[in-house]
């Protein structure tokens, strides 16, 4: 582990940071919307002061801008974690092949071709998909607050 995260933890964490933005973005977006409630209840009550029009325009195209400035940073979050994973998938079929290439004949009857490619396949397969999601440990309950 500490040469996978000396070598792809920088871009790793700059994800995360993404993955952090589009989070506090997801808590934005309602509050936004509370700001348009409150403007048509203030426009439609004909007792209180009307608000200027332009404040419900801004308030509309802010919910826009925040929810395509999400949609942009998610999917560039993906992007990179994917890209990321692919990385590590591909340092660590070249170090189980080195590996198996060097393996002495005494080690060579106790393991197996299948093992091996196992290791190389479907393990190194199951670092990649972690790499995507790994964020979600700290990402779901901070959502859930």
């Amino acid at each position: 582990m500490p040469p996978i995260i000396k070598s792809f933890g920088g871009v790793f964490l700059f994800g995360s940071m993404m993955k952090l933005i589009t989070d506090c973005l997801t808590f934005a977006q309602p509050q936004v919307l509370r700001l348009i409630i409150g403007f048509v209840e203030g426009y439609a009550d004909e007792e209180t002061e009307q608000q200027p029009e332009w404040k419900g325009i801004f308030y509309a195209v802010l919910l826009f801008v925040l929810a395509a400035i999400q949609t942009i940073v998610l999917g560039q979050y993906f992007h990179r974690m994917f890209i990321v994973g692919l990385r590590i998938r591909t340092a660590l079929i070249n170090a189980i092949y080195r590996k198996a290439l060097v393996i002495s004949n005494a080690s060579r009857k106790e393991t197996t071709v299948g093992e091996i490619v196992n290791l190389m396949a479907v393990d190194a397969q199951r670092f990649m998909d972690l790499t995507t999601y790994l964020n979600m440990l700290w990402s779901a309950p901070y959502k859930s607050l």
